[in-house]
Parts: structure tokens; C-alpha cells; sequence
């Protein structure tokens, strides 16, 4: 099975792809990690340390297949939207995909701090993404407005479990508990309760904060941080959307 961890850029990735890949590892032994480098062709998509596959591509999908024609099943994350050579595997079941996403007013803002964390240490950051273009919270807005059409791709899927950011932070054991079940884990509540407990903010390591790429992971934190006119901004670009989403408009 190839069980895919898609999100938002800045909304939640690396803890929904953590969280997932460690209550399959749970309960099939199988580390994605380590997979990616026993199988040739891989290590060349299978990008460290979230497991990353940029584009879930036809090609990329038949060097996947390996490991679930060897019976494992593995964990991949990505942002991208279901290419229909994906779309048909989730539809027959070959695949599951669950689909994280977060108000883009919060995400707007969790860019642009990545963007101001590379400029204030640029060395520290070794691969800087779209991020260190954002020079402005504007920026950040229009960059949080183009994601939309991939959450739409993702939400219009019957078939993909979706899952809200703020849902995620107000109770993880809850969620984590539908990613079990919509996976057909059979995982016992001890185990849930022991994985979600080890990405608490306060449980977290030097490694494990990297893997999550936490800043401040606050919901509703634009509400004190935006002005009229930025919010404004949101509006214009994503206020439309923000009801389908399950946040109101300001």
C-alpha cells in the first residue's frame, strides 16, 4: 500500500506526515526512512528527512509501486496536487491519501516567519524553498492564495481522508485515531496515545523539531498579527473559499 501525506506548505506537514508514518510503522514494522534507500531509484525521489516526493508522477508512482508489490506499505508526503495517474490509484484502492490543511491567513503568516528565519540566518537553512522570495506579509498572502487550487483537488476526492490543521492542534489523539482507522491499522489506544504524545511541543527533540519544522504553529494568530489592509488582501484573494474551509471572514 502507498499511503500518501499530503498538505498545505506551512500547514501542519511534518507532523500529519510524522504522526502517520509512525502509526504504520507501528503496525507493519516498516520505516519509509530506511526503504528508501534499500530500493533502487528511491533515494532519488524519496526526499529526506519528511519522506518527500515532489510530484507524484506516473513515473514516480511506478518505482513506488516496488515496495507495494512487496507488501510493504509505506508513507510519502508531498504538497502537490493528485496527478490522475494517482487519482486512479486511490480510486481502486491501490493507494490512500489524507489531505492536511490550515486557514491560509495562518499560513500566510507561518511563510513569511520561515522567510524572515533564512534572512536572519541564511546558512542554517539548506534548502530554502519558495520562502526566502517572500520579502513582504503580502507576499506571503499571494503565496497562501496559490495553494488553494491544490486543496481543492485533494477535498473534491471522496475517497481521501481531509483533516484540519486546528483540528489536529485542539485534540492530535483524535486524529490521529481517524488516520488508524482510515488506514486500517487495528493500532490499540496505548499505542495512538504513545505516538502523538512523542510530537508534543514539549516532547520534542533537536531532531524531531527539524522533521516537524515548527515557528509558532498558533491557530487564529492573524486575527492580532494582520491589519485592515492585509486582511483585506485575504479577503480578495481567498475570502471566497475561507466558508468551504470552515473559517469565517473578517
Amino acid at each position: 500500500m502507498i499511503v500518501v501525506s499530503a498538505s498545505m506548505r506551512k500547514g501542519g506537514s511534518g507532523w500529519f506526515f510524522n504522526v502517520t508514518h509512525d502509526l504504520v510503522l507501528a503496525a507493519t514494522g516498516v520505516n519509509t526512512r530506511k526503504m528508501r534507500n534499500l530500493f533502487p531509484g528511491l533515494a532519488e525521489i524519496i526526499l529526506p528527512p519528511n519522506c518527500l516526493v515532489k510530484q507524484l508522477s506516473g513515473e514516480h508512482l511506478g518505482r513506488l509501486d516496488v515496495l507495494h508489490e512487496d507488501g510493504k506499505t509505506i508513507v510519502v508526503k508531498t504538497h502537490s496536487s493528485p496527478s490522475s495517474e494517482l487519482r486512479a490509484r486511490l480510486e481502486a484502492g491501490a493507494a490512500k491519501g489524507a489531505y492536511l490543511y490550515r486557514d491560509p491567513r495562518d499560513v500566510a503568516l507561518s511563510a513569511f516567519d520561515h522567510a524572515e528565519s533564512i534572512r536572519a540566518d541564511p546558512g542554517r537553512f539548506v534548502n530554502k524553498g519558495p520562502y526566502e522570495f517572500l520579502d513582504s506579509l503580502e507576499d506571503a498572502i499571494v503565496f497562501a492564495s496559490k495553494q488553494l487550487r491544490t486543496w481543492r483537488a485533494w477535498t473534491d476526492l471522496d475517497c481521501v481522508l481531509v483533516a484540519r490543521y486546528e483540528d489536529f492542534v485542539s485534540d492530535d489523539e483524535a486524529m490521529a485515531t481517524r488516520i488508524a482507522e482510515f488506514l486500517d491499522l487495528g493500532l490499540p489506544r496505548r499505542k495512538i496515545l504513545k505516538i502523538v504524545k512523542r510530537y508534543r511541543p514539549e516532547k520534542l527533540n533537536d531532531l524531531r523539531s527539524r522533521r516537524l519544522h515548527f515557528n509558532v504553529g498558533t491557530p487564529r494568530r492573524f486575527e492580532k498579527t494582520m491589519n485592515r489592509r492585509q486582511l483585506d488582501l485575504c479577503n480578495e484573494l481567498f475570502g471566497k473559499h475561507l466558508p468551504a474551509m470552515g473559517y469565517e471572514v473578517l
